[in-house]
């Protein structure tokens, strides 16, 4: 879904893109990060967790975002990396063949998909066999899921038990699984491995 104007500021404001990276870094070390692996970073914004992949663990990373206008903003700021490169790309058809990442992550974007299945199941196909998913983004009390579901269609409004089924029929591993935090909207950090 691509945001307002007042959504991306607040998207690209560097307190929320440094609680991303923060997050990055106490999960990533289940996902096994190795100098040279491909790594794909859905719903990028403006670009600073996928920099923060390329530079501190050398992987090669591919920043996407359904949002011409933070894909721009992405390219601007990280143009010296060259181990980055952004695309325009909706998450629930990626164009990337199936296992061409060794990593994928996903921080704070699931939730602003109406079909959230359909990208979880994009993300399970363009990752390896073996390879690590880490996903931290919201989830929803029941009530809330279906009050807010009612009033924001273009949304996705999932329970964290909803969640872990999916994640689960998609024959994803939980690596590490961070406690839930908050009561009506839920916050989860999750590291899965694809079975292969």
């Amino acid at each position: 879904m691509k945001m307002n104007r007042i959504s991306q500021l607040l998207v690209n404001m560097r307190m929320h893109e440094k609680r991303n990276n923060k997050a990055l870094e106490e999960l990533i070390g289940s996902a096994n990060p190795g100098e040279g692996q491909r790594a794909l970073e859905v719903g990028c914004g403006g670009g600073m967790v996928s920099d923060h992949l390329a530079s501190r663990y050398r992987m090669k990373v591919t920043g996407t975002d359904i949002d011409h206008a933070q894909i721009e903003t992405a390219k601007k700021r990280h143009a010296a990396n060259e181990n980055l490169g952004f695309q325009v790309a909706d998450a629930t058809r990626l164009p990337f063949p199936d296992g061409e990442f060794d990593l994928v992550a996903s921080f704070n974007m699931l939730h602003h998909i109406a079909e959230w299945r359909a990208a979880l199941s994009e993300i399970h196909r363009v990752l390896r066999p073996g390879g690590h998913y880490i996903l931290v983004d919201m989830a929803f009390a029941r009530w809330l899921a279906g009050l807010l579901g009612s009033l924001l269609k273009n949304h996705g409004f999932y329970t964290p038990d909803e969640l872990s089924a999916r994640l689960r029929d998609l024959s994803f591993d939980f690596v590490r699984v961070e406690p839930p935090q908050g009561l009506g909207v839920i916050v989860r950090k999750i590291v899965l491995k694809k079975r292969g």
